[in-house]
């Protein structure tokens, strides 16, 4: 949803712009629109809050290091669908 409301910002945004090269209408003139979009985004799709346990370089530093952890990785990872 904020990919949706981020790219119909950026339209508006670039149409304001195209309009006011064009002698069309005033840069700003869509202004209220673009902070309403965003606004939108912000209150309906909030972050993500930190992942809780070991970053992705860590996993991989642990596989790495660690020949019983790459075979449980690896056994894990043939139960993944797809």
């Amino acid at each position: 949803m904020r990919t949706v409301l981020t790219r119909m910002r950026d339209a508006v945004t670039v149409l304001s712009a195209e309009l006011a090269a064009r002698g069309r209408g005033e840069p700003t003139e869509f202004a209220e629109c673009v902070d309403f979009l965003e606004d939108l985004a912000k209150r309906t799709c909030p972050g993500l809050p930190a992942q809780a346990g070991p970053s992705a370089q860590e996993v991989t530093a642990a596989i790495l290091a660690d020949p019983g952890i790459a075979r449980a990785a690896a056994a894990a990872l043939e139960h993944v669908p797809g």
